[in-house]
C-alpha cells in the first residue's frame, strides 16, 4: 500500500509539474492539449495488497461485524486480573486493525470514482 501511496502521490507531481512550471501563455494550449490529456490513463488505487477482491474484502468485514461481539464479554471484568485485561487488550487491539483494513479498502476503492455508488456505498 505504500508503494501504491508513493506511485499515486508521483504521478500527481508529474501531472501538475509542468503546468507550474510553464509561463502562463502557454498553459492555454489548442484542442490539441486537451486530447493529450484525455488520452492519460486514470489512477486506479492497487487495493489487491489489502484485499484480493471485493469479495473478501466483505467476507471480512461481515467477519469483523461478528467478533465485535466478543468484546461485550469483558464488559465489567477488565479489573479481575492483568490477564483478563491483557486479553481485552489484545482483543480490541486486533478488531482495531482489521476495521481499519476494512475501511481503508472502501476509502480507496470509493476515491478510485465517486460517481460509482457501489463503491460510494461500501462506506
Amino acid at each position: 500500500m505504500k508503494n501504491s501511496l508513493l506511485a499515486a502521490v508521483s504521478a500527481l507531481a508529474l501531472i501538475s509539474a509542468p503546468a507550474l512550471a510553464d509561463p502562463p501563455s502557454s498553459r492555454f494550449q489548442t484542442e490539441t492539449a486537451s486530447a493529450d490529456a484525455a488520452a492519460v490513463e486514470p489512477i486506479v488505487w492497487d487495493t489487491s495488497e489489502i484485499y484480493e477482491s471485493v469479495e473478501a474484502w466483505d467476507a471480512e468485514r461481515q467477519s469483523v461485524l461478528a467478533d465485535l461481539e466478543q468484546i461485550e464479554a469483558y464488559r465489567g471484568r477488565l479489573g479481575e486480573s492483568a490477564s483478563t485485561l491483557a486479553d481485552a487488550v489484545e482483543l480490541a487491539t486486533s478488531l482495531q486493525q482489521r476495521v481499519y483494513r476494512v475501511y481503508t479498502f472502501a476509502s480507496l476503492r470509493s476515491d478510485e470514482d465517486t460517481r460509482a455508488s457501489d463503491n460510494l456505498g461500501r462506506l
